[in-house]
């Protein structure tokens, strides 16, 4: 049976290849400002392999300029990038994490949807962009199917950027939903569809980004 693998970000929707497991992820670098983020994500691992082991590291710059950060020690790198909801502070620090690590698997671990990371996860060889708030139960989906040598995005990315494609045209064919939702949804819609990420969308609207994604996962449930 074909699983849904790797992104044409250029059609935005998926294609199906088949691939074996080609190996088991044991050795786990999770590189998180938060110590229970990396307490639950090894939890998380051992229910699907007991063999993982899980290492945490607090800064994604200290991993990259330090040697004591090896590059054929992991096979796994899960990394919350600082400042994720601006695409220009990702990048770099991706690329040069991918630089310091070409073997390992890369996962991003992001609090806010950011278009840019779907349009560059094949040039950065980017494996995976999992959001935060949607729990464990989708770090695990993305951890097997990175095992299988399949990519991975998050329902809720995925949902936005590939189903909905939500950009300038889209407000153009459907603007009869700007008539029909609520002010603080029609604000989120146009910046959402101006490329604005859930961080920029929050602070340039005054509201807590998890209200903002809540306010979009209500708006893509009536589409």
């Amino acid at each position: 049976m074909p699983h849904i693998s790797n992104y044409d970000v250029n059609c935005r929707k998926p294609y199906l290849v088949t691939k074996p497991m080609i190996r088991l992820l044991n050795k786990v670098l999770v590189i998180d400002e938060m110590p229970v983020i990396c307490l639950g994500l090894q939890e998380a691992f051992r229910a699907i392999n007991k063999e993982v082991t899980v290492e945490s590291a607090e800064n994604l710059f200290t991993v990259i300029s330090s040697p004591t950060y090896d590059h054929k020690a992991y096979d796994l790198i899960i990394a919350a990038p600082p400042n994720d909801g601006y695409a220009d502070d990702i990048l770099q620090p991706v690329a040069d994490l991918r630089k310091k690590f070409p073997e390992p698997k890369i996962l991003l671990f992001a609090e806010s949807y950011n278009p840019t990371i779907i349009e560059k996860m094949k040039p950065l060889a980017i494996d995976a962009y999992v959001h935060k708030y949607e729990g464990i139960k989708e770090i695990r989906e993305a951890y097997e199917k990175l095992s299988e040598n399949e990519s991975y995005i998050s329902g809720i990315f995925h949902t936005i950027y590939f189903k909905y494609g939500l950009n300038p045209a889209f407000l153009q064919q459907r603007n009869d939903l700007l008539i029909s939702v609520s002010t603080i949804q029609r604000s989120i819609l146009r910046l959402l569809c101006q490329g604005k990420t859930i961080k920029e969308i929050a602070d340039s609207l005054q509201r807590p980004p998890a209200e903002i994604m809540g306010q979009i996962n209500h708006f893509c449930a009536r589409l």
